[in-house]
């Protein structure tokens, strides 16, 4: 049982007494697993997992579970609500932690990894998703969640099945004992500092005046909403903010006009600055040192990558009425986009992106010449729709095809 919005051990026990009340303990025990969503709850999370650790309560029900406190860490909302390199920090740290509060209560974590679909919402390979965790948090348990469209690449075929679970299984199997390097943590600082630069560079971008106008009429956020792709309602509640708008559709949206923002936004301002402070040496350093730093820049520059900001200017031009709005937004955008990729290439020293990943260059190259026509189509398609009062059925319907098509040539979704 999974209890999303956890914030405090006293949610989790008041979970497992309406349990127990109930009879739902009856049967035998049962795994109640808090989520830890959002940055605050991930930074309070060796606080609640300690707490609940230490509850001869829930010491007890634990026993009965073999020992094994499950942990769920969500990439999504922590993604929204901070950026990339915020979210993925702060999750490394929370998982560092806990299973240290873990081993000192002699408890055994299995740390259970909320992923989505795209680089922003934590998309990895099962063998990357092991080898990158910290090695405190290591263990040969593996568990993570798997959406609709990644069901169906790893999973359509029999075939497929089997060798997707094959790779989970030799890696859990293959990979070395945890090894703890404390001089990994002497990171930590420049990490924290880091951090919190992107993340006020992110919030000031999303907490700008106007910023949501541009993003709803820029994006198809709102064709996405109407139609229920997901399985939820895109919205919260029935107002126009990026705190009652849910993660997936945030992340669908950017991905359609191809900027995929939620992808890199942040990194730029942060890593810019720590080079014009002449700590490149240091980013290079970790760089070659830190497997967790190594892997962020790898996500950070598979988004670059896929970002096209030719494309994502022609949507601003054509659905962005507001002109002033527009140029404000746009320029915004690309600052910090060429701030990222030049911040990136000086810490790996690379001449472009993804230098040193050829296989994925090619497949980007390879697949745009057939998704640019559908993202040309799309805009005219919801420029039409939206004149139309968001009346016409037919548009609707190809602008549906529209969505489905593009996700399906970028391989990037929700």
């Amino acid at each position: 049982m999974i209890l999303a919005g956890n914030e405090t051990a006293s949610d989790v026990l008041h979970l497992f007494l309406l349990a127990r009340e109930c009879g739902a303990l009856d049967a035998g025990p049962l795994q109640i697993v808090p989520l830890f969503e959002s940055i605050p709850t991930l930074r309070s999370a060796p606080d609640v997992v300690a707490t609940l650790l230490r509850s001869r309560a829930f010491s007890k029900h634990l026993a009965s579970l073999g020992g094994i406190c499950e942990v769920m860490v969500g990439y999504s909302d922590s993604n929204k609500e901070g950026g990339m390199v915020t979210s993925t920090w702060e999750i490394y740290r929370a998982q560092r932690e806990v299973a240290r509060v873990a081993a000192e209560c002699g408890a055994h974590v299995r740390f259970f990894h909320g992923r989505g679909g795209s680089i922003a919402r934590g998309v990895a390979d099962p063998r990357r998703s092991i080898a990158d965790a910290p090695p405190q948090a290591r263990s040969w348990r593996f568990k993570q969640t798997e959406q609709g469209e990644v069901i169906a690449s790893r999973y359509g075929l029999p075939s497929l099945a089997r060798r997707s679970l094959e790779i989970v299984a030799t890696s859990l199997v293959q990979q070395a004992p945890p090894v703890v390097d404390p001089a990994h943590e002497r990171f930590d600082a420049v990490l924290d500092r880091v951090s919190e630069s992107a993340y006020d560079a992110y919030r000031a971008l999303v907490d700008a005046p106007q910023f949501f106008e541009f993003f709803e009429a820029c994006t198809p956020i709102n064709e996405i909403a109407d139609m229920q792709i997901s399985s939820r309602p895109a919205r919260r509640n029935a107002t126009s903010s990026i705190e009652d708008l849910r993660a997936v559709p945030w992340s669908f949206a950017w991905t359609q006009t191809r900027a995929i923002v939620a992808s890199w936004y942040g990194f730029g301002s942060a890593f810019a600055a720590e080079i014009a402070q002449g700590r490149c040496e240091t980013l290079r350093e970790m760089r070659a040192a830190y497997p967790f730093f190594r892997s962020l820049l790898e996500k950070i520059e598979r988004g670059l990558a896929t970002a096209d900001l030719t494309i994502f200017d022609l949507y601003a031009e054509a659905l962005v009425a507001d002109a002033d709005l527009r140029a404000r937004f746009v320029q915004r955008l690309r600052t910090e986009y060429e701030d990222a990729r030049s911040a990136l290439l000086a810490i790996t020293q690379g001449e472009r992106l993804l230098e040193d990943d050829p296989v994925s260059a090619a497949a980007i190259e390879a697949r745009n010449p057939y998704v640019d026509p559908m993202s040309y189509l799309q805009i005219r398609l919801i420029r039409d729709f939206r004149a139309s009062a968001r009346s016409d059925a037919h548009l609707r319907d190809a602008i549906r095809l529209s969505i489905n098509g593009i996700a399906a040539g970028l391989r990037v979704t929700g």
